[in-house]
């Protein structure tokens, strides 16, 4: 039981990041979004490195895993955001949610991970509860760009859960504050890299900068999501020591989807449609079936 609620908090943390995040973009700009991303990964690498003083330990392989991690981890960052400007939000946050189906067939194909019936049926329902829960489509037409932006992140997701699962099975329980940390150190050097290289938004950029009002905004709102981000992806990698991958990644993406409709009608007021109804009654019986 105490698994099972681990891995509902681990997805509350990832729920939380993200309200932090929706509340900085009512005033962050777009061509501050590497700026953002850069403070809220910061603020994950800076908790970590925090928790690593006491006793520092450099782990040669975990840092290799840490920093195919972490490159993913910044296209899974970048092309998510440039899927949702470029295409339907509906349709590409469905998709980026279906990319718990590669840590699952990583499970069943290299690990010889076994799956009951009741598992099976659960989830299907996942699969049925993600599509309802996303709701209607926005109007948007799909494009040649955000195809390719929705492949990087939907392959980008997938492989960073089976990356995770991979170094715990090798090192189980073991260097999970090691491979956060290394992680987040990689992911922040790509995006302070990019954040800092000129584009035609450089003038508005540095007014912004100016702007004490706007800088606190990023920081207050970017540092506690990076501190969640990280608390889920500790969490996530604990977590691939414990489960199969054929129960650990649909479990917490079905707590989050349902802890996200949750958060969306009690922070952010958005109305339940029959349908997403529908989707969390099905969720929830897929989290029972699942645990089976």
């Amino acid at each position: 039981m105490i698994i099972y609620i681990t891995a509902a908090i681990s997805a509350i943390c990832q729920v939380a990041q993200s309200a932090f995040t929706k509340g900085a973009s009512s005033r962050i700009k777009s061509s501050d979004t590497m700026i953002f991303n850069a403070i809220k990964t910061g603020g994950a690498f800076a908790l970590f490195l925090i928790l690593s003083l006491n006793n520092p330990v450099f782990h040669a392989p975990t840092a290799l895993f840490a920093a195919g991690y972490g490159v993913l981890l910044f296209l899974s960052s970048l092309f998510g955001y440039l899927s949702l400007k470029t295409g339907s939000m509906a349709l590409s946050s469905l998709i980026a949610s279906y990319s718990v189906v590669i840590p699952c067939c990583y499970g069943l194909l290299f690990l010889d991970e076994k799956i009951s019936t009741p598992q099976i049926i659960g989830f299907i329902l996942l699969i049925a509860t993600i599509y309802l829960l996303n709701g209607k489509s926005d109007g948007k037409k799909a494009n040649k760009k955000w195809g390719l932006f929705i492949a990087i992140t939907f392959t980008s997701n997938g492989i960073c859960s089976v990356i995770q699962k991979s170094h715990q099975v090798l090192f189980p329980s073991s260097y999970c504050n090691e491979f956060i940390l290394y992680a987040m150190f990689v992911t922040l050097i790509l995006f302070v890299v990019f954040s800092i290289i000129p584009t035609k938004n450089n003038a508005m950029q540095q007014n912004q900068a100016k702007n004490k009002g706007y800088t606190i905004h990023i920081i207050k709102y970017g540092l506690p999501a990076g501190v969640l981000m990280g608390v889920y992806n500790y969490l996530t990698l604990y977590l691939s020591s414990k489960m199969n991958a054929t129960i650990l990644f649909p479990l917490i993406s079905i707590f989050t989807m349902l802890f996200n409709v949750i958060v969306s009608k009690l922070l952010f007021k958005d109305r339940f449609s029959c349908m997403q109804i529908i989707g969390i009654c099905l969720g929830v019986i897929s989290v029972l079936l699942i645990k089976m």
